[in-house]
């Protein structure tokens, strides 16, 4: 049935003519992402340390039949389904995510293992204790958000794509100044492209057709990204594009050689905060 609902799946993407774009952003874009080499070791280390030691576990308590391992055999087949989310970039955040479950299955584990001295008061009492103490923690970390927060304005316009979420006021007035120009240069008969991976503070509200500019990350855009982005940028006409500049602090994976090619070609006609501005006629 799941071979049926894939093909039907693939067979509207093709009579869509997406088929095409379907396989390059989600197949090809692999041999992209490795580009990005960022590889953090010892989280790696640590994920298959965890893998290895929860598996012999469960091997352990089903032979020593310590307590039923159904549980423990779902939770394997999850973390297992979880640990996809590495590839293919294998940094540090991707790492941590796939660790979590396999960090839950080996605390289970040691509770079965060790369910009947959890049953001795003066244990129990200490975990009780413990308990406690990580639960003050918690809501002490819990309200001290609120005053971290404090220097922030959370978005009240129903109408804001963002409606709800809090931004650094330093932040919130580079998005109006921003969003000023754009509006300016645009009533002058200018087409805008905004080539940052925060491009979508306006994009998202200015309707603004970015095409992949959004998110400029190496990747993100299929088989020969960048080659991709500068073919485009070379048929753009009439428009200004508002570059992230190398002052920013840009994520590792954005397109360099993307902004140094209309570096070297474009002329730049203006600055604004985090944007080099160059004119492409």
């Amino acid at each position: 049935m799941s071979i049926i609902i894939s093909l039907g799946i693939l067979l509207i993407f093709y009579l869509n003519n997406n088929l095409y774009e379907f396989i390059d952003l989600c197949i090809l874009e692999t041999k992209e992402f490795c580009r990005n080499g960022k590889i953090t070791l010892i989280e790696l280390i640590k994920n298959i340390t965890l893998i290895a030691v929860s598996i012999i576990t469960m091997l352990i308590i089903r032979k020593k039949k310590i307590a039923n391992i159904q549980n423990i055999v779902i939770l394997v087949c999850f973390a297992i389904g979880a640990n996809l989310v590495i590839l293919p970039i294998v940094n540090k955040h991707h790492v941590i995510m796939a660790s979590f479950l396999w960090e839950i299955i080996l605390l289970y584990e040691i509770y079965q293992i060790l369910g009947l001295l959890f049953e001795i008061k003066q244990i129990n009492n200490v975990l009780k204790a413990v308990s406690i103490v990580l639960v003050l923690i918690t809501i002490t970390k819990s309200v001290s958000l609120i005053f971290i927060d404090r220097g922030k304005v959370r978005i009240t316009d129903k109408q804001n794509a963002f409606y709800g979420a809090k931004i650094d006021k330093e932040t919130l007035n580079e998005i109006e100044e921003v969003t000023k120009y754009i509006n300016d240069k645009k009533r002058q008969g200018k087409n805008i492209k905004i080539f940052s991976s925060t491009a979508m503070f306006y994009t998202l509200k200015m309707e603004i057709d970015n095409w992949y500019f959004d998110m400029p990350l190496i990747g993100n855009m299929g088989k020969n990204s960048e080659g991709k982005v500068i073919y485009k940028i070379h048929t753009l006409e009439n428009t200004l594009m508002l570059m992230e500049n190398e002052n920013y602090k840009s994520n590792y994976q954005f397109m360099n050689n993307v902004r140094q090619y209309v570096k070297n070609n474009y002329k730049k006609v203006d600055e604004l905060y985090s944007y080099d501005i160059y004119e492409i006629n």
